[in-house]
């Protein structure tokens, strides 16, 4: 009859503090300059999160600054008319 294997001990995890602080660290280490990480508009950074899902960080940047430029605010693009912001959207 084959041997049973032990029952590994179960890992206890870090403190939730300690792991809050490694993050933190890790975070300050290796941050990469993101130009939606030098604005606390909530709008901008919406925009940002948005492209997010859609690709790579390295192609959003590019595309994030031209709309930003084109349109800077929720206002902005509330007024801006459709055709201009549909045509914006398509060309990167």
């Amino acid at each position: 009859m084959p041997r049973r294997a032990r029952a590994a001990k179960p890992v206890r995890p870090p403190a939730p503090h300690a792991l809050a602080a490694a993050v933190v660290e890790f975070y300050r280490r290796h941050r990469r300059d993101l130009p939606w990480r030098r604005t606390r508009d909530p709008y901008a950074i919406w925009v940002s999160e948005i492209m997010l899902q859609q690709t790579r960080v390295a192609t959003v940047i590019p595309y994030w600054e031209r709309w930003m430029a084109r349109f800077p605010s929720v206002s902005a693009l509330a007024a801006a008319p459709l055709d201009d912001v549909l045509d914006s959207k398509t060309s990167a």
